[in-house]
């Protein structure tokens, strides 16, 4: 899928992403941005920005003698975040439309790069990260570690595997979502005094429904929007039977695991 194809898809989703309980984005946003440390006067870039899961409590951090900038290809995503910004009253924050791969901004123009949960899509943008970056500036991301979803992807395979895969989405190699993988690839990207640390956080889905209501604001709707009525009651099936070995007695308990990489210039 090209990027621009992506950022349709993702800006047909956007009212809806990440806004289903319990939100798992937003608390790995605020995660990375609690890790970033940044400074309350920092010059902040969030890439993929998103509904703004990193960006807006990067503003919250940097306050009114800072400012964040988040970019990101998808209109749709740009306009919701646009709303939630204005909601909150965070000024200093402005948005941008832009491919990581082709940032507008000059050498040297950020103190922090962030990125969460995207640097998959395209990792050949660490190189983009590190130009904008001022000397010691720092990158920090997210990413979801290798096999962490295979039980979901399996159920997807099967209605994924009809289409000839594209030869430019071949999974970079070393892979990101590896703790040796991005620390290799950050590395590569001249990134200096690197640290990948690897996390699992289980969250809590009330009910089955919740979680299949939930892959319909992610990236697996792109699959899901294809299918007929009858494929997709198959994959609800298929889903909630691999859901079974997460069910307790008060909910469905789905661990996630990623990996935080963080880099300076």
């Amino acid at each position: 899928m090209h990027n621009r194809e992506r950022a349709g898809h993702f800006s047909r989703g956007a009212k809806a992403y990440d806004q289903v309980t319990p939100r798992p984005f937003a608390i790995y946003g605020q995660r990375l941005v609690d890790r970033a440390a940044l400074p309350p006067d920092a010059r902040v870039l969030d890439v993929a920005t998103g509904r703004g899961a990193v960006l807006l409590p990067a503003a919250v951090r940097v306050g009114s003698q800072g400012h964040a900038v988040g970019v990101d290809l998808a209109e749709g995503m740009l306009n919701e975040t646009a709303s939630d910004l204005r909601r909150q009253q965070l000024a200093q924050a402005t948005l941008c439309r832009s491919d990581a791969c082709a940032l507008p901004f000059s050498d040297d123009t950020f103190d922090v790069v962030l990125c969460g949960h995207a640097i998959w899509a395209f990792p050949q943008a660490l190189y983009e990260f590190h130009r904008v970056l001022v000397t010691e500036g720092r990158l920090a991301l997210t990413t979801v570690a290798q096999g962490c979803f295979d039980w979901v992807l399996k159920a997807i395979q099967a209605y994924e595997g009809r289409e000839e895969p594209e030869q430019e989405e071949r999974v970079p190699e070393p892979p990101v979502t590896t703790a040796e993988g991005l620390r290799a690839r950050l590395q590569e990207a001249r990134f200096d005094r690197v640290q990948v640390a690897e996390e699992e956080t289980v969250f809590r889905y009330t009910h089955k429904s919740e979680w299949w209501n939930s892959l319909w604001t992610l990236g697996t709707q792109q699959t899901m929007e294809r299918l007929s009525a009858e494929e997709l009651a198959g994959l609800r099936r298929a889903i909630y039977d691999a859901l079974e070995p997460y069910q307790r007695a008060d909910g469905v308990y789905i661990p996630w695991r990623v990996l935080y990489g963080v880099g300076h210039k």
